[in-house]
């Protein structure tokens, strides 16, 4: 039994279809090797040993292994377990990674707002979260509220609390979109029968970040 699941591996390799060769259960859990191959019967482009604790484990190990290992964050994360892949499966697993990776590129890849364009990685989106509920706070009181940003371009601007709370609805709807695209992207691929349903399925992503020369830092 194979898990898809596209997955760059240490040595540069493009790693498609991965098997467990190998459980050993020990006293504190066990250790799967895991072959990696390019396709199902291509070559081997790598073999990791992984841990799974203990508390992971069930009566069947073997099949709480995989899920440890396709659970969010695992090793797998997101790998569909299968026992002969197909061609088809083959290039769902690819598009699917590929919706993925498009997706966590637009969500970092800056907003276009009421103020001008704004970092949106993780820490920035954090950022916004919090200093939008400082806005609100003081809005709501009647305290003064300003705030100097700094812009994707470097540049720093003054936001009031209007201002601000404008710039953390844009964001939430960007986000909110990126991600709503993605799951209509991925439940066409999911549910696509064929080869050419799959290859009819138009991946293009609206305009939903801002363009290369808005966000570009100096």
């Amino acid at each position: 039994m194979f898990i898809l699941s596209p997955k760059t591996m240490p040595n540069g390799s493009a790693g498609v279809a991965h098997y467990i060769e190998q459980l050993t259960v020990t006293a504190g859990g066990a250790v799967a090797t895991i072959t990696s191959k390019l396709e199902a019967d291509g070559q081997v482009c790598w073999q990791e040993r992984v841990d799974i604790p203990y508390e992971a484990l069930t009566t069947d190990p073997m099949a709480a292994g995989v899920a440890y290992l396709t659970a969010q964050g695992g090793y797998l994360a997101g790998g569909e377990l299968v026992s002969d892949p197909t061609a088809l499966e083959l290039v769902r697993a690819d598009m699917l990674a590929r919706i993925a990776r498009e997706r966590d590129a637009l969500l970092i890849g800056g907003c276009a707002t009421p103020s001008g364009v704004i970092d949106t990685d993780m820490v920035s989106r954090s950022n916004i979260t919090g200093t939008v509920a400082m806005a609100m706070l003081a809005k709501s009181s009647g305290a003064p509220f300003s705030t100097l940003w700094r812009m994707r371009d470097n540049s720093s601007v003054a936001l009031d609390a209007d201002a601000m709370i404008a710039v953390g609805v844009t964001v939430g709807m960007f986000v909110a979109s990126v991600y709503a695209t993605s799951f209509q992207f991925k439940d066409a691929v999911r549910s696509a029968e064929d080869l050419d349903a799959l290859a009819a399925i138009d991946l293009s992503w609206p305009q939903l970040a801002a363009s290369e020369a808005e966000g570009e830092a100096e």
